[in-house]
């Protein structure tokens, strides 16, 4: 029987990384998973091989030096690699991984769950049809093939995300039919005083919004798409206004376009925490459904720490 892992982290994003490389300067037998098959998360993902003479942007040049220091050290990275179960055995835990198309079992003395955040997209009618794609989606896509989705297509959601997808799609060469978001422009205004703290991000949202009214993309504010028209694939979307509470109103009208992006924003990715037995609370300042956790990541389950976008 071999000796367990001193930690297992889950999750090699820019969180989950980041724990590991501190336990391993501690001297710590450290083991890292991702479902990707290098470090980085979705945030810092690893370009496609065929594209890495490709301009380098911060995200990627963030996500290049973290994966070289995840190669210094003696951090036991396994890429491509998933969970389905987490078990607890006497004074250590048991994880069971698919990879490769094996499965596996993991003996570890302690728990390091960063296991981030997925997307939240409002279902409507037509949502599952092909050319569809969630606005986290795309980002993986721009990042990791440099690839717009379509010919002509409508951008959707809400936050700052909206504008950063549609500014890329035109970066990389495709067209933008619209912008459609729920935000007003009053709802940013009122986001101002957060900004104050980091306007470097604040300049690059501006410089997003300008680009895009510079090149007269229509943006919708206080608006939804509340369908997808088109029989086998993406059309078109049906466009309408919304109230104070966001419920549709009025009139809706239609935008031609073959790909259509939609998100609402990032909740936590719990279901790991929720193996090791670790208790949620809905706290929707926090995006919802989120584990009990106290500041530093430590849970009520002796030997599990959480960290990241999963801890809510």
């Amino acid at each position: 029987m071999t000796d367990p892992i001193d930690i297992l982290v889950v999750g090699a994003g820019p969180a989950g990384a980041n724990a590991a490389l501190a336990a391993a300067r501690h001297g710590k037998h450290v083991v890292l998973l991702d479902e990707q098959e290098k470090p980085g998360g979705q945030v810092w993902r690893a370009k496609d091989s065929s594209i890495l003479s490709a301009p380098q942007t911060p995200e990627g040049s963030a996500g290049d030096a973290l994966r070289a220091q995840i190669t210094k050290t003696q951090i036991d990275h396994r890429g491509s690699t998933r969970i389905w179960q987490i078990e607890r055995q006497s004074e250590c835990w048991d994880v069971h991984v698919l990879r490769d198309g094996e499965v596996e079992r993991l003996t570890t003395k302690s728990l390091v769950l960063a296991t981030g955040a997925r997307e939240f997209v409002q279902p409507i009618p037509g949502w599952t049809k092909p050319g569809v794609v969630g606005l986290a989606g795309a980002t993986a896509l721009f990042k990791q093939n440099l690839s717009p989705l379509g010919q002509r297509t409508i951008v959707s959601g809400t936050g700052p995300l909206v504008f950063f997808v549609a500014s890329e799609i035109r970066r990389l060469g495709g067209t933008v039919a619209a912008v459609i978001t729920p935000n007003t422009r009053r709802d940013w205004v009122a986001k101002l005083p957060a900004l104050a703290g980091r306007l470097d991000l604040a300049l690059r949202g501006a410089l997003w919004i300008a680009d895009l009214m510079l090149s007269r993309i229509p943006i919708y504010w206080g608006c939804a798409v509340v369908s997808v028209e088109g029989a086998a694939r993406v059309e078109g979307s049906q466009i309408q206004k919304l109230d104070a509470n966001w419920a549709p109103r009025g009139e809706t009208w239609k935008i031609d376009a073959d790909s259509l992006c939609l998100g609402y924003g990032l909740i936590p990715s719990i279901e790991a925490a929720q193996l090791s037995g670790i208790t949620i609370s809905h706290r929707p300042e926090l995006g919802g459904w989120v584990p009990d956790i106290g500041e530093d990541g430590t849970t009520s389950i002796d030997g599990v720490f959480l960290c990241g976008d999963g801890a809510g």
